[in-house]
Parts: structure tokens; C-alpha cells; sequence
């Protein structure tokens, strides 16, 4: 399981909601980035609501 870095809870502009979570930073999102990783490559997940809720699993 990859950790998570920030979770982000969004109000779409049409009042619906999602959740994203940032896992990564790093290109091919490695378990420990060094001195050489790549940066500015994010990984991530999101849940999105359709139907308005703010019940974000």
C-alpha cells in the first residue's frame, strides 16, 4: 500500500465532490526517493461524487 502524502477534498463548480489523494512526487513513485529521483511527477488517487454527497470513501 502506498502512503499518502495530502488529501484534498474538491467542491466541483456544479456543488458535486471529490477527494484526491497525492501518494507521489517522484516518477514511478518509488518507496524511497534519494538525491536522484525525478520530481514533479505526482501519483495519485481520487474519489469523485456524483450524486452531491460528501461521502468520500
Amino acid at each position: 500500500m502506498q502512503r499518502q502524502f495530502r488529501v484534498l477534498i474538491i467542491r466541483t463548480g456544479d456543488g458535486k465532490y471529490a477527494k484526491m489523494d497525492v501518494l507521489s512526487y517522484y516518477q514511478n513513485a518509488p518507496a524511497t526517493p534519494d538525491a536522484n529521483s525525478v520530481q514533479r511527477y505526482y501519483t495519485f488517487r481520487y474519489v469523485y461524487q456524483p450524486d452531491g454527497s460528501t461521502k468520500l470513501n
